[in-house]
């Protein structure tokens, strides 16, 4: 099962910034390279196997008015909206009821989540907070790379053993 992961809606913002043209559709959204970090940390949420992205009625609301300071038309960012949602669900995430007005660190409290991914400095400049780990966005695409090559290393050993 995945672990849940909060990502702050200046990531989320800044996965569509990264893709450039403010009128390009998001149909075949996620499909950005690993080069960009905000794109990346949704790229991997995407894949549902690691992490399962979680939301709260807030980070959309923030998530709405940084795309839409963007120059993003309406329709575009409700389009990106609905994606982020179906992002969550497909990962086993979702949008959690909302406690008060809370803030990433909050929601990753709520869920059990042990990341957040952010680039808030005043958020990364703490190692940890009651256990969880504030990620920057390249952090948290580089911890997950080592995850995989864990888990290829491990899957390998094991076909080795296997034959002999």
């Amino acid at each position: 099962m995945p672990d849940p992961v909060v990502v702050a809606a200046t990531v989320l913002a800044g996965a569509i910034a990264s893709q450039g043209d403010s009128t390009a559709t998001f149909t075949s959204w996620p499909s950005a390279p690993f080069g960009d970090r905000y794109a990346g940390v949704l790229d991997i949420v995407n894949d549902g196997v690691e992490f399962s992205l979680w939301l709260s009625p807030r980070i959309v609301v923030e998530t709405t008015a940084l795309v839409l300071s963007q120059g993003r038309t309406r329709a575009d960012v409700e389009t990106y909206i609905v994606l982020l949602n179906q992002i969550a669900k497909a990962s086993g995430g979702g949008i959690a009821a909302p406690q008060t007005d809370e803030s990433p660190v909050d929601l990753a409290r709520h869920v059990n989540a042990r990341l957040v991914v952010t680039d808030d400095p005043s958020v990364l400049s703490l190692t940890s907070i009651d256990g969880i780990v504030p990620l920057d966005p390249a952090g948290f695409i580089a911890k997950v790379e080592a995850i995989r090559r864990e888990a290829r290393r491990q899957r390998f050993e094991l076909r080795q053993r296997n034959a002999t």
